[in-house]
C-alpha cells in the first residue's frame, strides 16, 4: 500500500488497510463501502478547494450525484474532476442504491 492511500485513509479516518480490505469484500459490500467512501472523500476535496474546512460536515450531507446540487455537480464545476470520472459516480451511484434496497 502507498503513502498517498495511507495519507488519504489518515485524512478521512477510515482505518489503516481500509483500500487494501476492500479487496476481498463481495460485491455489494465493496460498492456500498466505496461509495461512502467517495462521498466523504468528494466531500474533503470541495472543502479544501473552496479553502473552507469548516464545510466539510456539510458538504458531506449533500448527495453524490444530484445531476444539479450533488458533491459530483460542484466538483466538475470547480474543475476538480472530468467527465470520464463523474459518470464512473454516476454509475457507481447507480448500482449503490440498486443494491441498497
Amino acid at each position: 500500500m502507498t503513502s498517498k492511500f495511507h495519507e488519504i485513509e489518515s485524512a478521512l479516518e477510515v482505518p489503516d488497510g481500509f483500500f487494501d480490505s476492500l479487496r476481498h469484500e463481495e460485491s455489494w459490500s465493496f460498492t456500498i463501502k466505496l461509495h461512502a467512501f467517495l462521498q466523504s472523500l468528494f466531500a474533503m476535496l470541495l472543502a479544501s478547494c473552496l479553502q473552507k474546512p469548516e464545510l466539510i460536515t456539510e458538504l458531506a450531507y449533500l448527495p453524490v450525484s444530484d445531476s444539479k446540487f450533488g458533491q459530483v455537480a460542484f466538483a466538475l464545476r470547480l474543475g476538480i474532476i472530468d467527465k470520464e470520472i463523474a459518470k464512473f459516480v454516476d454509475e457507481l451511484s447507480y448500482h449503490r442504491n440498486k443494491m441498497a434496497r
